[in-house]
């Protein structure tokens, strides 16, 4: 009886999975362990762990625990990092609103495309320049998938063009199969062009060498000059994308530093069946450069917002086509 009374008090005593401190614990330990961008955080995981676990109690609610939960993982700056709780999900969005927009897609629309332009899956095209001789591709978004079929009519409308721009302002990133496939058809031969670090073991600083991926030459291409069109804004595959094409001889890229976001992200299962959204992988250039803090342009040019907003004149885009027009 003795024993069976010990054994059930230690049953008893034993934390339930779905504890708030045995939830936040398995949060904590999972980002602890597989996080991949420590090195480049300035955080000390383990304070905030402490300060995280003081706030809570057996009796702490879903709503106070998912705000702990969030305000821990905050302190990584990381827009890949999210916690989904299914009434909520966290995410840290300081990095995009404080960050200047490099663009007003009404100026490109009323006064460059002037409602001429063709939609081609998630691209918008149009001439520009002098005598139409310039293809202009503005990309929002690398989110939704890119087909063959709009590759094919791309390259049809650059068969014809001195040059071209590839407009990736505000782009907010998405998947890294389109970057690829984008960086394709613009590639001369095959290079390296990016690389992959993978997070390898429990410490923050175990993670792989550089995984060099070298991009080929799609069945038809476009190696006339190309000037990209980057800003502050220009996130995540946005970035990747930008870090692919440098390396390329006719590629120039053209406006402000991107916004980065190298990670690439995994989710888990917590204890309690919400989930969480962190890097385990990140992206970085041929030689091994994380692209997380961002690209710098070849050449810096501001993005003007009164002479945008009063002019109509989008001075990134300006430069962009005198560049290309005088060479």
């Amino acid at each position: 009886m003795i024993l069976l009374m010990t054994g059930c008090a230690a049953m008893l005593g034993a934390p339930p999975d779905d504890d708030p401190t045995a939830v936040y614990d398995a949060m904590w330990s999972l980002v602890d362990e597989r996080y991949v961008l420590f090195p480049e955080k300035a955080v000390d995981w383990d304070r905030v762990g402490e300060q995280g676990r003081a706030q809570l109690s057996a009796e702490t609610s879903d709503e106070d625990l998912f705000t702990v939960m969030a305000e821990s993982l905050d302190a990584l700056e990381d827009g890949h990092v999210n916690l989904d709780a299914g009434f909520d999900i966290s995410r840290h969005w300081d990095f995009f609103l404080d960050e200047p927009v490099g663009i007003d897609d009404e100026v490109i629309e009323r006064d460059y495309l002037q409602d001429k332009q063709q939609i081609v899956g998630p691209f918008w095209l149009a001439s520009l320049g002098e005598d139409d001789a310039l293809t202009y591709l503005r990309l929002p978004s690398l989110s939704e998938r890119i087909q063959g079929a709009d590759l094919s009519v791309l390259l049809d409308d650059l068969d014809d063009a001195d040059g071209a721009i590839l407009d990736l302002r505000g782009n907010g990133g998405g998947s890294l199969d389109n970057a690829t496939a984008i960086a394709s058809i613009f590639a001369d031969q095959t290079r390296p062009t990016h690389s992959y670090i993978y997070k390898e073991g429990p410490g923050h600083l175990m993670r792989s060498a550089p995984d060099v991926v070298q991009t080929d030459p799609a069945e038809r291409t476009f190696t006339r000059p190309l000037v990209v069109l980057t800003d502050a804004r220009s996130y995540s595959a946005a970035t990747a994308l930008s870090g692919m094409l440098r390396p390329m001889p006719h590629v120039t890229l053209l406006g402000q530093t991107t916004g980065g976001g190298a990670g690439i992200a995994q989710y888990h299962e917590l204890p309690n069946g919400w989930w969480i959204r962190i890097p385990t992988a990140a992206v970085a250039d041929g030689d091994g450069a994380l692209l997380e803090d961002g690209l710098a342009p070849d050449f810096e040019v501001d993005f003007d917002r009164v002479r945008a907003v009063e002019d109509g004149v989008d001075t990134i885009l300006e430069a962009a086509i005198t560049l290309l027009e005088e060479g």
